[in-house]
Protein backbone atom coordinates (compact mmCIF):
# COMPACT_ATOMS: atom_id res chain seq x y z
CA UNK A 1 0.00 0.00 0.00
CA UNK A 2 1.19 3.50 -1.03
CA UNK A 3 2.54 5.00 2.56
CA UNK A 4 0.79 7.02 4.40
CA UNK A 5 2.60 10.66 3.81
CA UNK A 6 2.02 10.28 0.38
CA UNK A 7 -1.68 11.76 0.46
CA UNK A 8 0.80 14.72 2.26
CA UNK A 9 3.72 15.57 0.62
CA UNK A 10 3.33 17.30 -2.90
CA UNK A 11 4.41 14.64 -5.93
CA UNK A 12 7.52 16.15 -7.68
CA UNK A 13 9.38 19.04 -6.75
CA UNK A 14 10.98 20.63 -9.96
CA UNK A 15 14.77 22.52 -9.05
CA UNK A 16 15.14 25.33 -12.00
CA UNK A 17 12.60 27.55 -13.77
CA UNK A 18 13.75 26.74 -17.43
CA UNK A 19 12.36 26.04 -20.22
CA UNK A 20 12.85 21.98 -19.87
CA UNK A 21 11.18 22.64 -16.14
CA UNK A 22 8.47 24.90 -17.76
CA UNK A 23 7.68 21.70 -20.31
CA UNK A 24 8.17 19.38 -17.52
CA UNK A 25 5.45 20.76 -15.34
CA UNK A 26 2.65 21.96 -17.50
CA UNK A 27 2.65 18.05 -18.46
CA UNK A 28 2.67 16.64 -14.75
CA UNK A 29 0.21 19.31 -13.86
CA UNK A 30 -2.07 18.29 -16.96
CA UNK A 31 -2.16 15.18 -15.61
CA UNK A 32 -3.17 15.87 -11.93
CA UNK A 33 0.06 15.56 -10.27
CA UNK A 34 1.23 18.80 -7.79
CA UNK A 35 4.59 20.29 -8.41
CA UNK A 36 6.63 22.76 -6.23
CA UNK A 37 8.84 24.72 -8.84
CA UNK A 38 12.07 26.04 -7.04
CA UNK A 39 14.06 28.84 -8.94
CA UNK A 40 17.03 30.61 -7.75
CA UNK A 41 16.82 34.03 -9.17
CA UNK A 42 13.86 36.18 -9.52
CA UNK A 43 12.54 35.09 -12.59
CA UNK A 44 11.57 32.20 -14.41
CA UNK A 45 12.65 31.63 -18.27
CA UNK A 46 16.96 30.59 -17.04
CA UNK A 47 18.67 30.65 -20.42
CA UNK A 48 15.82 32.56 -22.55
CA UNK A 49 15.37 36.16 -22.19
CA UNK A 50 13.21 38.42 -24.64
CA UNK A 51 13.85 41.84 -24.39
CA UNK A 52 12.37 45.00 -25.83
CA UNK A 53 14.84 47.33 -27.61
CA UNK A 54 13.26 50.11 -29.23
CA UNK A 55 9.81 49.13 -28.99
CA UNK A 56 10.54 45.81 -30.47
CA UNK A 57 10.98 41.99 -28.75
CA UNK A 58 13.87 40.54 -29.50
CA UNK A 59 15.52 36.90 -28.34
CA UNK A 60 19.00 37.83 -26.49
CA UNK A 61 18.75 33.96 -25.34
CA UNK A 62 17.84 31.39 -27.25
CA UNK A 63 15.86 32.65 -30.97
CA UNK A 64 15.60 29.43 -33.28
CA UNK A 65 12.98 26.42 -32.87
CA UNK A 66 15.41 24.30 -34.81
CA UNK A 67 14.27 21.79 -36.69
CA UNK A 68 10.81 22.60 -37.05
CA UNK A 69 7.74 20.71 -38.30
CA UNK A 70 4.31 19.83 -37.94
CA UNK A 71 5.91 16.29 -35.84
CA UNK A 72 7.79 19.10 -33.45
CA UNK A 73 6.82 18.71 -30.02
CA UNK A 74 6.22 22.18 -29.83
CA UNK A 75 3.88 22.71 -32.92
CA UNK A 76 0.95 20.80 -31.05
CA UNK A 77 1.92 22.15 -27.53
CA UNK A 78 1.81 26.40 -29.37
CA UNK A 79 -1.17 25.82 -31.15
CA UNK A 80 -3.09 24.66 -28.09
CA UNK A 81 -2.16 27.62 -26.28
CA UNK A 82 -2.79 30.07 -29.52
CA UNK A 83 1.02 31.10 -30.14
CA UNK A 84 2.11 31.19 -33.62
CA UNK A 85 5.75 29.95 -34.90
CA UNK A 86 6.77 31.10 -37.96
CA UNK A 87 9.17 29.54 -40.54
CA UNK A 88 12.22 31.80 -40.85
CA UNK A 89 12.80 33.67 -43.98
CA UNK A 90 15.60 32.76 -46.88
CA UNK A 91 18.83 33.40 -46.25
CA UNK A 92 20.47 35.89 -47.62
CA UNK A 93 24.49 35.57 -46.94
CA UNK A 94 27.34 37.61 -47.06
CA UNK A 95 31.06 36.94 -46.76
CA UNK A 96 32.79 40.32 -45.81
CA UNK A 97 36.57 40.78 -45.66
CA UNK A 98 38.65 43.87 -45.50
CA UNK A 99 35.13 45.51 -44.83
CA UNK A 100 33.92 44.73 -48.31
CA UNK A 101 31.48 41.92 -49.52
CA UNK A 102 33.10 39.12 -51.59
CA UNK A 103 31.92 38.24 -54.92
CA UNK A 104 29.00 35.93 -54.73
CA UNK A 105 30.63 33.12 -56.67
CA UNK A 106 33.73 33.44 -54.10
CA UNK A 107 31.57 33.38 -51.10
CA UNK A 108 29.75 30.16 -52.20
CA UNK A 109 33.31 28.72 -53.11
CA UNK A 110 33.96 28.86 -49.20
CA UNK A 111 30.80 27.90 -48.23
CA UNK A 112 30.51 24.68 -50.13
CA UNK A 113 34.36 24.25 -49.08
CA UNK A 114 33.70 24.31 -45.73
CA UNK A 115 30.35 22.12 -45.56
CA UNK A 116 32.52 19.28 -47.37
CA UNK A 117 35.41 19.68 -45.39
CA UNK A 118 33.17 19.41 -41.81
CA UNK A 119 31.33 16.38 -43.49
CA UNK A 120 35.16 15.07 -43.67
CA UNK A 121 35.73 15.92 -40.10
CA UNK A 122 32.85 13.89 -39.13
CA UNK A 123 33.78 10.85 -41.45
CA UNK A 124 37.52 10.94 -39.98
CA UNK A 125 36.56 10.00 -36.58
CA UNK A 126 37.31 6.33 -36.82
CA UNK A 127 40.95 7.42 -38.57
CA UNK A 128 43.05 7.39 -36.02
CA UNK A 129 45.86 9.72 -37.78
CA UNK A 130 43.50 12.75 -37.34
CA UNK A 131 41.89 13.53 -34.20
CA UNK A 132 41.84 17.48 -34.55
CA UNK A 133 39.33 19.11 -36.00
CA UNK A 134 41.45 22.12 -37.68
CA UNK A 135 43.86 20.48 -39.18
CA UNK A 136 40.94 17.78 -40.96
CA UNK A 137 39.19 20.98 -41.84
CA UNK A 138 42.32 22.45 -43.35
CA UNK A 139 43.50 19.03 -45.27
CA UNK A 140 40.01 19.22 -47.12
CA UNK A 141 40.00 22.75 -47.74
CA UNK A 142 43.68 22.47 -49.76
CA UNK A 143 42.46 19.25 -51.42
CA UNK A 144 39.38 21.58 -52.76
CA UNK A 145 40.59 25.35 -53.20
CA UNK A 146 42.54 26.77 -55.64
CA UNK A 147 44.56 29.89 -55.30
CA UNK A 148 46.17 31.29 -52.53
CA UNK A 149 44.05 34.17 -51.59
CA UNK A 150 41.19 32.19 -51.54
CA UNK A 151 42.78 29.61 -49.50
CA UNK A 152 43.75 31.94 -46.96
CA UNK A 153 40.29 33.45 -46.66
CA UNK A 154 38.92 29.89 -46.05
CA UNK A 155 41.40 29.19 -43.36
CA UNK A 156 39.96 32.47 -42.08
CA UNK A 157 36.29 31.54 -42.66
CA UNK A 158 37.13 27.84 -40.46
CA UNK A 159 36.50 29.92 -37.24
CA UNK A 160 33.24 31.14 -38.49
CA UNK A 161 32.59 27.57 -36.52
CA UNK A 162 34.01 29.38 -33.06
CA UNK A 163 30.74 30.52 -32.26
CA UNK A 164 27.89 28.02 -32.97
CA UNK A 165 30.58 25.36 -31.40
CA UNK A 166 30.74 27.77 -28.17
CA UNK A 167 34.56 26.80 -28.30
CA UNK A 168 37.38 27.70 -30.54
CA UNK A 169 38.08 25.11 -33.60
CA UNK A 170 41.41 25.05 -32.31
CA UNK A 171 40.36 23.82 -29.22
CA UNK A 172 38.38 20.48 -30.66
CA UNK A 173 41.13 18.00 -30.81
CA UNK A 174 39.21 14.78 -30.29
CA UNK A 175 36.52 14.14 -33.51
CA UNK A 176 34.78 11.43 -31.24
CA UNK A 177 32.89 14.28 -29.78
CA UNK A 178 32.35 16.17 -32.86
CA UNK A 179 29.27 15.95 -35.53
CA UNK A 180 28.07 12.74 -33.78
CA UNK A 181 24.15 14.20 -33.40
CA UNK A 182 21.22 13.56 -35.22
CA UNK A 183 18.94 16.45 -34.46
CA UNK A 184 15.49 16.84 -35.39
CA UNK A 185 14.73 17.20 -38.81
CA UNK A 186 12.93 20.22 -40.34
CA UNK A 187 13.83 24.34 -40.62
CA UNK A 188 14.70 26.83 -38.67
CA UNK A 189 11.42 28.94 -36.83
CA UNK A 190 10.51 31.67 -34.52
CA UNK A 191 8.01 32.13 -32.62
CA UNK A 192 6.04 35.35 -32.67
CA UNK A 193 6.71 37.98 -30.72
CA UNK A 194 9.92 36.28 -29.24
CA UNK A 195 10.25 32.99 -26.92
CA UNK A 196 8.83 34.69 -23.78
CA UNK A 197 5.27 34.55 -25.43
CA UNK A 198 5.21 31.14 -25.89
CA UNK A 199 7.04 30.46 -21.94
CA UNK A 200 4.80 31.98 -20.42
CA UNK A 201 1.91 30.82 -22.20
CA UNK A 202 2.98 27.29 -20.77
CA UNK A 203 3.64 28.40 -17.51
CA UNK A 204 0.34 29.97 -17.55
CA UNK A 205 -1.69 26.69 -18.79
CA UNK A 206 0.22 25.14 -15.54
CA UNK A 207 -0.71 27.41 -12.93
CA UNK A 208 -4.28 27.24 -14.30
CA UNK A 209 -4.80 23.62 -13.13
CA UNK A 210 -4.38 24.57 -9.81
CA UNK A 211 -1.57 22.17 -9.18
CA UNK A 212 1.43 24.17 -9.26
CA UNK A 213 3.28 26.01 -7.07
CA UNK A 214 6.43 28.24 -7.76
CA UNK A 215 8.82 29.87 -5.54
CA UNK A 216 11.03 32.10 -6.69
CA UNK A 217 14.72 32.97 -5.04
CA UNK A 218 14.82 29.59 -3.62
CA UNK A 219 18.57 28.48 -4.83
CA UNK A 220 18.97 24.37 -4.27
CA UNK A 221 21.84 23.74 -1.71
CA UNK A 222 21.05 20.17 -1.47
CA UNK A 223 18.93 16.64 -2.63
CA UNK A 224 18.69 14.11 0.31
CA UNK A 225 16.91 10.62 -1.40
CA UNK A 226 18.06 8.67 1.89
CA UNK A 227 14.76 8.24 3.08
CA UNK A 228 13.25 5.52 1.29
CA UNK A 229 9.73 7.36 1.41
CA UNK A 230 10.18 10.78 1.05
CA UNK A 231 13.07 12.94 -0.93
CA UNK A 232 13.94 16.08 0.60
CA UNK A 233 15.04 19.32 -0.74
CA UNK A 234 17.33 22.19 1.59
CA UNK A 235 17.29 25.73 -0.37
CA UNK A 236 18.71 28.99 0.67
CA UNK A 237 15.56 29.71 2.76
CA UNK A 238 14.38 26.09 4.16
CA UNK A 239 13.77 22.62 3.26
CA UNK A 240 10.64 20.89 1.24
CA UNK A 241 9.48 17.48 0.74
CA UNK A 242 7.95 15.34 -2.09
CA UNK A 243 7.80 11.78 -3.97
CA UNK A 244 10.09 12.84 -6.51
CA UNK A 245 12.62 15.65 -7.53
CA UNK A 246 13.61 16.35 -10.99
CA UNK A 247 16.85 18.90 -11.50
CA UNK A 248 16.58 20.48 -14.24
CA UNK A 249 19.08 23.65 -13.55
CA UNK A 250 21.87 24.08 -16.19
CA UNK A 251 24.71 21.49 -15.73
CA UNK A 252 27.20 24.44 -14.75
CA UNK A 253 25.59 25.03 -11.75
CA UNK A 254 24.83 21.20 -10.78
CA UNK A 255 28.27 21.29 -9.32
CA UNK A 256 27.21 23.28 -6.55
CA UNK A 257 24.32 21.43 -5.44
CA UNK A 258 25.30 18.70 -2.88
CA UNK A 259 23.70 15.15 -3.30
CA UNK A 260 22.98 12.76 -0.25
CA UNK A 261 24.07 10.51 -0.74
CA UNK A 262 26.59 10.73 -3.20
CA UNK A 263 26.06 10.49 -7.11
CA UNK A 264 26.99 7.26 -8.76
CA UNK A 265 30.83 7.81 -9.88
CA UNK A 266 29.81 7.61 -13.89
CA UNK A 267 27.18 10.93 -13.51
CA UNK A 268 30.18 12.94 -11.17
CA UNK A 269 32.30 12.13 -13.89
CA UNK A 270 29.85 13.55 -16.83
CA UNK A 271 28.73 16.43 -14.62
CA UNK A 272 32.88 17.98 -14.27
CA UNK A 273 33.95 16.80 -17.87
CA UNK A 274 31.37 17.83 -20.20
CA UNK A 275 31.76 21.11 -21.36
CA UNK A 276 30.19 24.24 -21.32
CA UNK A 277 30.19 26.27 -24.08
CA UNK A 278 30.44 30.40 -23.90
CA UNK A 279 28.76 32.38 -25.98
CA UNK A 280 27.34 35.74 -25.94
CA UNK A 281 25.35 37.98 -28.14
CA UNK A 282 25.81 42.05 -28.91
CA UNK A 283 22.18 43.30 -30.18
CA UNK A 284 22.01 46.67 -31.84
CA UNK A 285 18.73 48.42 -33.14
CA UNK A 286 18.31 51.13 -35.39
CA UNK A 287 15.95 53.64 -36.67
CA UNK A 288 16.54 51.82 -40.00
CA UNK A 289 18.00 49.58 -42.29
CA UNK A 290 21.05 50.66 -43.76
CA UNK A 291 22.88 47.36 -44.41
CA UNK A 292 20.92 46.56 -47.73
CA UNK A 293 19.00 43.14 -48.48
CA UNK A 294 21.62 40.13 -46.73
CA UNK A 295 19.88 39.29 -43.84
CA UNK A 296 23.30 37.30 -42.42
CA UNK A 297 26.88 38.10 -42.45
CA UNK A 298 30.22 36.51 -41.67
CA UNK A 299 32.91 39.22 -40.76
CA UNK A 300 36.08 37.85 -41.26
CA UNK A 301 39.29 39.37 -39.02
CA UNK A 302 41.02 42.31 -39.73
CA UNK A 303 44.14 42.60 -37.36
CA UNK A 304 45.74 40.13 -34.60
CA UNK A 305 46.22 42.87 -31.77
CA UNK A 306 43.45 42.89 -28.57
CA UNK A 307 44.80 46.46 -27.43
CA UNK A 308 40.94 47.47 -27.06
CA UNK A 309 37.38 46.06 -27.33
CA UNK A 310 36.99 47.11 -31.03
CA UNK A 311 40.60 45.05 -31.95
CA UNK A 312 39.56 42.40 -30.33
CA UNK A 313 36.35 42.09 -31.86
CA UNK A 314 38.15 42.69 -35.31
CA UNK A 315 41.00 39.67 -34.48
CA UNK A 316 37.75 37.37 -34.16
CA UNK A 317 35.52 36.01 -36.87
CA UNK A 318 32.03 37.67 -36.08
CA UNK A 319 28.46 36.06 -37.60
CA UNK A 320 25.77 38.88 -37.93
CA UNK A 321 21.90 38.46 -38.18
CA UNK A 322 19.90 40.71 -39.08
CA UNK A 323 16.49 40.40 -38.12
CA UNK A 324 13.18 40.37 -40.06
CA UNK A 325 10.92 43.06 -40.32
CA UNK A 326 12.85 45.34 -37.85
CA UNK A 327 16.08 46.97 -38.35
CA UNK A 328 18.16 45.01 -35.89
CA UNK A 329 21.54 43.15 -35.99
CA UNK A 330 23.25 40.89 -33.43
CA UNK A 331 26.29 39.74 -33.51
CA UNK A 332 27.11 36.23 -32.34
CA UNK A 333 30.20 37.13 -30.06
CA UNK A 334 32.66 33.67 -30.32
CA UNK A 335 33.97 32.80 -26.86
CA UNK A 336 38.01 33.94 -27.53
CA UNK A 337 36.62 37.31 -27.97
CA UNK A 338 34.26 36.62 -24.67
CA UNK A 339 36.74 36.11 -23.12
CA UNK A 340 39.29 39.03 -23.92
CA UNK A 341 36.01 41.09 -23.65
CA UNK A 342 35.96 40.25 -20.14
CA UNK A 343 38.47 42.83 -19.13
CA UNK A 344 36.06 46.30 -21.33
CA UNK A 345 33.20 47.60 -19.60
CA UNK A 346 29.73 46.87 -21.54
CA UNK A 347 29.27 50.34 -22.65
CA UNK A 348 33.21 50.10 -24.50
CA UNK A 349 32.31 46.51 -26.11
CA UNK A 350 28.92 48.13 -26.90
CA UNK A 351 30.14 50.91 -28.31
CA UNK A 352 33.03 48.78 -30.24
CA UNK A 353 30.43 46.29 -31.89
CA UNK A 354 28.17 49.48 -33.22
CA UNK A 355 32.17 50.50 -34.89
CA UNK A 356 32.17 47.66 -36.55
CA UNK A 357 29.46 46.91 -38.05
CA UNK A 358 29.22 50.26 -39.36
CA UNK A 359 32.59 50.20 -40.68
CA UNK A 360 31.99 46.12 -42.03
CA UNK A 361 28.67 46.18 -43.53
CA UNK A 362 28.23 49.92 -44.41
CA UNK A 363 31.96 50.59 -45.30
CA UNK A 364 33.40 53.63 -46.21
CA UNK A 365 30.10 55.73 -47.34
CA UNK A 366 28.37 54.66 -44.72
CA UNK A 367 25.71 57.17 -43.20
CA UNK A 368 27.50 57.69 -39.88
CA UNK A 369 23.68 58.82 -38.00
CA UNK A 370 21.66 55.53 -39.55
CA UNK A 371 24.73 53.19 -38.76
CA UNK A 372 24.61 54.60 -35.07
CA UNK A 373 22.55 52.32 -32.79
CA UNK A 374 19.23 53.48 -31.21
CA UNK A 375 19.62 51.14 -28.29
CA UNK A 376 21.99 48.33 -27.47
CA UNK A 377 21.99 45.08 -25.49
CA UNK A 378 25.20 43.05 -24.72
CA UNK A 379 24.18 39.31 -22.38
CA UNK A 380 26.05 38.29 -19.79
CA UNK A 381 25.40 34.57 -19.63
CA UNK A 382 28.94 33.90 -18.27
CA UNK A 383 28.67 36.25 -15.53
CA UNK A 384 25.41 34.71 -14.59
CA UNK A 385 25.52 32.98 -11.43
CA UNK A 386 22.61 30.34 -12.21
CA UNK A 387 23.52 29.85 -15.86
CA UNK A 388 27.51 30.55 -16.06
CA UNK A 389 27.69 30.51 -19.63
CA UNK A 390 25.69 28.87 -22.52
CA UNK A 391 24.62 25.00 -23.32
CA UNK A 392 26.86 21.82 -23.41
CA UNK A 393 29.27 21.16 -26.17
CA UNK A 394 32.09 18.75 -27.26
CA UNK A 395 30.53 16.14 -25.51
CA UNK A 396 30.20 12.08 -26.02
CA UNK A 397 26.88 10.17 -25.54
CA UNK A 398 28.21 8.32 -23.32
CA UNK A 399 28.61 11.32 -21.31
CA UNK A 400 25.10 12.50 -21.84
CA UNK A 401 23.44 9.28 -21.08
CA UNK A 402 25.09 9.41 -17.52
CA UNK A 403 23.57 12.97 -17.14
CA UNK A 404 20.52 11.76 -18.32
CA UNK A 405 19.83 8.82 -16.18
CA UNK A 406 17.80 8.71 -13.12
CA UNK A 407 19.12 7.69 -9.39
CA UNK A 408 17.69 6.47 -5.82
CA UNK A 409 15.38 4.26 -7.70
CA UNK A 410 13.45 6.77 -9.90
CA UNK A 411 13.17 9.40 -7.46
CA UNK A 412 15.98 11.50 -8.59
CA UNK A 413 15.46 12.45 -12.67
CA UNK A 414 17.63 15.00 -14.22
CA UNK A 415 16.32 17.65 -17.12
CA UNK A 416 17.05 19.91 -19.38
CA UNK A 417 19.31 20.30 -22.53
CA UNK A 418 22.51 18.81 -21.12
CA UNK A 419 20.29 15.22 -20.78
CA UNK A 420 19.17 15.41 -24.76
CA UNK A 421 21.38 12.71 -26.51
CA UNK A 422 21.04 14.11 -30.03
CA UNK A 423 19.64 17.56 -29.69
CA UNK A 424 21.61 18.74 -26.33
CA UNK A 425 22.80 22.79 -26.70
CA UNK A 426 19.14 23.62 -28.18
CA UNK A 427 15.73 24.47 -26.54
CA UNK A 428 14.43 21.41 -28.64
CA UNK A 429 17.15 19.34 -25.86
CA UNK A 430 15.33 21.14 -23.16
CA UNK A 431 12.03 20.22 -24.58
CA UNK A 432 12.37 16.47 -25.33
CA UNK A 433 13.86 16.02 -21.86
CA UNK A 434 11.10 17.97 -20.22
CA UNK A 435 8.67 15.50 -21.90
CA UNK A 436 10.68 12.59 -21.21
CA UNK A 437 11.09 12.87 -17.40
CA UNK A 438 7.35 13.93 -17.59
CA UNK A 439 6.94 10.52 -18.72
CA UNK A 440 9.53 8.36 -16.47
CA UNK A 441 8.01 10.36 -12.94
CA UNK A 442 4.52 9.79 -14.09
CA UNK A 443 5.13 6.03 -14.24
CA UNK A 444 7.30 5.83 -11.41
CA UNK A 445 3.87 7.63 -9.21
CA UNK A 446 1.75 5.44 -11.03
CA UNK A 447 4.00 2.16 -9.71
CA UNK A 448 4.06 3.83 -6.44
CA UNK A 449 0.47 4.40 -6.35
CA UNK A 450 -0.39 0.82 -6.96
CA UNK A 451 2.30 -0.52 -4.38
Amino acid sequence: MPHKSDSIIPDVIVIGGGFSSAILTHTLSKQGYTVIVLEASERLGGRLSTIELNGRAIDAGCSFVHGYSDSHPLHALSSELGVEIEYAGATKPAIISNKEALDDATAATLQTALTKAIEAAKDSKTHTAHNSLKKVLLESLESTIDGKETLALATAYINSLDAPLGMPVEEVTDLTRFGWEKPLDGKDALVKGGYAVLFDAIWQSALDTGKVTVLKEQKCVSISTKDKVKTIVSTTRGQLESKVIVCTVPLSTLSTIEFHPPLPAEKQSAIADTRVGLLEKLICTYKKNWWGDRNSFTILPTRSTHHSAKEVLESHVLNVQAFENHPTLLIYLPPGAVRLLAMYSKQEVENAGAEVLAESLGGADVDKKSATPLKTHLTTWKKDSNSNGATTTYCTPQQLRALQTAVADDRLGFGGEHTEIDNHGSVNGAVLSGLREAKRVAGYLERRAAN
